[in-house]
């Protein structure tokens, strides 16, 4: 079972979403999730950085290019793995 948890866009609209990952970059000493909208038909992924104490409840999408480009890093090493090596 997927975790889900809920982020509100800009119109204050609550919204599900599936997490897909969740990491610890050292480089930032930082926690980080990537999460899609539940039942989505796009390949669009979010991320943000977390604090594990508090579930997901506080999410930061305020990153640094340096922390966006880790991030993005990551996200295709493990697409990549998860998809038998294909990317």
């Amino acid at each position: 079972m997927k975790d889900i948890i809920y982020v509100y866009d800009k119109a204050g609209n609550k919204k599900p979403m599936e997490v897909v990952f969740t990491f610890q970059l050292d480089d930032f000493n930082k926690n980080y999730i990537i999460y899609k909208e539940v039942n989505s038909t796009t390949d669009e992924y979010f991320a943000a950085g977390f604090n594990p104490n508090k579930d997901y409840t506080e999410l930061n999408t305020n990153l640094t290019d340096v922390e966006k480009k880790f991030i993005q890093e990551v996200f295709n090493r493990l697409i990549k793995e998860n998809n038998g090596g294909e990317a």
